[in-house]
């Protein structure tokens, strides 16, 4: 009995140092030369300036700005998560309601049935950074007519959301998308001509 405690402490002492330590070192060190950015958190920087991470969403409320998707936490990562809202929940037709009076009143001649459901809907973190094409060239009337944009301004930006479009990794995983603060970053950029 005796001898098997020691054996099972010899064994916990040895996991607990390669698997633990020796692992993770490693583990770490190999994300850190192969994939410095991502390891690093993506940071997104603007004129030496951390402006967020290209992995988390963040809230932009003025018209003059892409909207990305609403997030049940606030964009917040504690805690963050979906709303669990089931179909027929009253709070989740409150939400979706308000989020539509939001979206009209900045763009009266939008129809309702025409705004993309992922700017209704909060997704399932909470903190998604993307939203489909089709969301973005959504908002480019709104931003035309928040910032006074001329014909050719507002088709500048409607061609750019196309240019930042990823399409889906290796052909088929996930949907194409765009990143809301980088297109909201290069947008500023073309608008002021840099």
């Amino acid at each position: 009995m005796k001898k098997n405690i020691i054996i099972s402490l010899r064994y916990l002492a040895i996991s607990t140092l390669f698997l633990g330590l020796v692992y993770t070192a490693v583990i770490t060190g190999i994300g850190d030369v192969l994939f410095s950015h991502k390891v690093k958190g993506s940071i997104i920087t603007n004129n030496g300036v951390v402006v967020g991470s290209k992995l988390i969403g963040q809230r932009f409320s003025d018209p003059k700005f892409f909207w990305g998707r609403p997030s049940a936490s606030n964009f917040e990562t504690i805690p963050s998560g979906a709303s669990n809202y089931g179909a027929i929940s009253k709070n989740l037709k409150k939400d979706v309601d308000q989020r539509i009076k939001d979206l009209v009143q900045f763009d009266p001649a939008i129809k309702v049935e025409d705004i993309p459901a992922e700017l209704l809907l909060s997704s399932g973190s909470g903190l998604d950074p993307h939203i489909s094409p089709k969301a973005a060239l959504f908002q480019v009337s709104r931003i035309a007519k928040a910032r006074r944009l001329s014909d050719e301004q507002k088709n500048k930006i409607a061609a750019m959301v196309l240019g930042y479009a990823e399409e889906a990794k290796a052909g088929f995983l996930g949907q194409p998308r765009v990143n809301v603060l980088e297109l909201n970053m290069a947008m500023e950029k073309v608008l002021n001509g840099k």
